[in-house]
């Protein structure tokens, strides 16, 4: 059961997400946030000593949600695919239909932000950051490499090229979806991946 506590921490950090996300970080002032939830500095700061501190909590906190829905989704595909290829095309299938049927899914990327304001961050965020990346990639690794091993590509290409393709593709979705106001544009991105997944592997 979460705790008061826990609670006030969340609401801190619910706020100041959706604040980032409409103003970006450098126009999200530390007094903004603790106007949107009512509590006193004293409080903000009982949790978060400063706002890097809560830059880097809100960091993690959006990390560990995507780090979930993937492990979530990888885990379905290997339940519902026979192959090593079956489960690698349901995992970007079922990602689609997460994207389009969760419409309070956020049109940004909270690491793009913080990139396009990189001078506001110390290295630690900016550390944090590449090592998610990495975690990021390997998590597509861990789908993609079984299919390699079971069967030879069609072009010249290997599982690093590809990983690091549909991570590129997702994130210039988030710019495009953005910018377009197109909640679509990313479940289409991941669509059209799966579909060169096919082509590279054709059964």
């Amino acid at each position: 059961m979460a705790t008061k506590g826990s609670k006030t921490r969340e609401r801190i950090l619910t706020e100041a997400e959706r604040l980032v996300y409409a103003r970006g970080y450098s126009g999200t002032p530390v007094d903004d946030i603790i106007a949107a939830t009512g509590l006193t500095k004293g409080a903000f700061f009982y949790h978060f000593k400063t706002k890097q501190d809560l830059a880097l909590s809100l960091l993690k906190r959006f990390w560990q949600r995507d780090v979930e829905i993937f492990g979530d989704l990888a885990k379905r595909a290997r339940d519902l695919g026979d192959d090593p290829l079956q489960p690698a095309l349901i995992f970007f299938r079922l990602f689609e239909e997460t994207v389009k049927t969760t419409p309070e899914m956020p049109l940004k990327c909270l690491f793009a932000s913080y990139l396009y304001e990189g001078e506001q961050f110390d290295d630690t965020i900016h550390d944090y950051i590449r090592t998610s990346f990495g975690e990021w990639k390997a998590i597509f690794l861990d789908i993609l490499e079984p299919v390699f091993a079971d069967r030879k590509p069609a072009i010249d290409v290997t599982a690093e090229d590809l990983a690091e393709m549909i991570m590129k593709l997702i994130e210039g979705a988030f710019v495009f979806a953005q910018a377009t106001d197109d909640r679509l544009a990313l479940a289409r991105a991941s669509e059209h991946f799966r579909r060169h997944l096919q082509l590279v592997f054709p059964q």
